[in-house]
C-alpha cells in the first residue's frame, strides 16, 4: 500500500517523528510501519490524522525518515 502525497513526515522532536495524513488514514499508516523493516522505529501511536513514530535515538532519525518515505511515499518537512 502507497500513501503518496496523502503522508507528509516531519521531526517532531530528537526521537519522535510526526506523521500527517488525510483523516481516517493514521491507523493504517500506523500498521504498516510497524509491520515494514525500519530498524529505527522502535513504535508508533495513531490518532485520526497523525501518527507519532518513536524512533531508537536522535541520531538514527534522518535515516529512519528516509526508509518511512521509502515504505510509504509522501513528502519530507
Amino acid at each position: 500500500m502507497r500513501f503518496d502525497e496523502r503522508i507528509v513526515i516531519g521531526r517532531a522532536r530528537p526521537t519522535i517523528e510526526l506523521a500527517k495524513c488525510d483523516a481516517g488514514l493514521a491507523s493504517a499508516i500506523a500498521v504498516k510501519i510497524d509491520s515494514c523493516s525500519v530498524s529505527e522505529v522502535i513504535g508508533t501511536i495513531a490518532g485520526d490524522d497523525t501518527v507519532f513514530i518513536a524512533v531508537e535515538n536522535a541520531s538514527l532519525q534522518r535515516s529512519a525518515i528516509k526508509k518511512l518515505l521509502g515504505v510509504l511515499g509522501g513528502n519530507n518537512v
